[in-house]
């Protein structure tokens, strides 16, 4: 197990520092999703790309149904006060 876990961080590492590296590329200080993609595919881990994909579209799906619950409690909140 504890070799295992150690890999993992390494490669975890490893994929960080590919992703930056692909950030600075575009003069930017914050990794994004684009940027971790192309680390994957540039450390020929491809396989990863199409799960990381749905779970990327799951993750904007989330946030979009709480973005509309919340503007949803404060529009009922707003009708409530003006009674």
């Amino acid at each position: 197990k504890s070799a295992f876990a150690k890999a993992a961080g390494i490669f975890v590492l490893y994929l960080t520092t590919a992703a930056n590296d692909f950030c600075r590329e575009g003069r930017r200080q914050t990794i994004n999703a684009m940027d971790v993609k192309a680390a994957l595919r540039e450390l020929e881990f491809d396989e990863f790309e199409e799960p990381l994909n749905a779970l990327f579209q799951q993750y904007r799906q989330k946030l979009q149904m709480k973005k509309e619950a919340k503007e949803a409690a404060a529009k009922a909140a707003k009708t409530e006060g003006t009674m």
